[in-house]
């Protein structure tokens, strides 16, 4: 079984810990595209509207009678075929994108993501995260000294306002609750730091 380096705070090696047997698992490209693309679609929002003929201003009342005038047939002033009526079949606001997605498969997804970082050695475990005071240059060299290369994504196991004030304007990294782990966050940022604790509750 794989085992991953433990560092401290300092970017110093303290031992090592063992990968837990369900992040030793085969990584599903399939099964993460399909999740990630369940995630974007809960963002997506409709912002084009189009009024039809229930919305538009005017009278209900039908223009002339209907026999005898010599014109054509006219129910209503709002009709879609008039100037001023309503819009047939318009994009409207009340469109949900959201894609259904079984819990089960967008956890495994989000484990699969979690494997693949093992694998590829952007998993980085620290002993714990702290931060005495809301200090950015400090949180920013205690990662620094960590060995990433490139972006990274902090879990944390409840929010801590000195660490997540901290890491508030490093672009570089993000700072996340266990409970909000997602596959967009996962997948944006390179490396994935995590705590011994933390990597124990990810089952959960």
């Amino acid at each position: 079984m794989k085992q991953i380096d433990v560092y401290t705070t300092e970017g110093k090696k303290s031992g090592k810990v063992a990968i837990p047997k369900f992040l030793d698992i085969e990584v599903k490209p399939v099964l993460i595209q399909q999740a990630y693309q369940a995630e974007l679609s809960w963002k997506l929002k409709a912002t084009a509207h189009t009024k039809d003929r229930g919305d538009v201003a005017g009278t209900g009342r039908k223009p002339w009678r209907q026999k005898g005038t010599g014109r054509a047939r006219a129910g209503s002033f709002r009709s879609p075929l008039w100037r001023g009526g309503g819009i047939t079949f318009g994009p409207t606001s009340a469109r949900n994108f959201a894609k259904r997605i079984p819990s089960r498969q967008r956890k495994n997804a989000i484990l699969s993501v979690i494997a693949s970082k093992i694998k590829n050695d952007k998993v980085i475990i620290v002993s714990k995260i702290e931060q005495k005071n809301i200090k950015t240059k400090d949180f920013a060299d205690k990662i620094n000294k960590m060995p990433i290369d490139g972006t990274a994504l902090v879990i944390i196991a409840k929010n801590d306002e000195k660490i997540q004030k901290s890491a508030k304007n490093i672009p570089y990294i993000k700072i996340i609750t266990l409970q909000k782990i997602n596959l967009i966050d996962l997948l944006n940022f390179d490396n994935l730091i995590i705590t011994k604790d933390i990597l124990a509750k990810l089952e959960k």
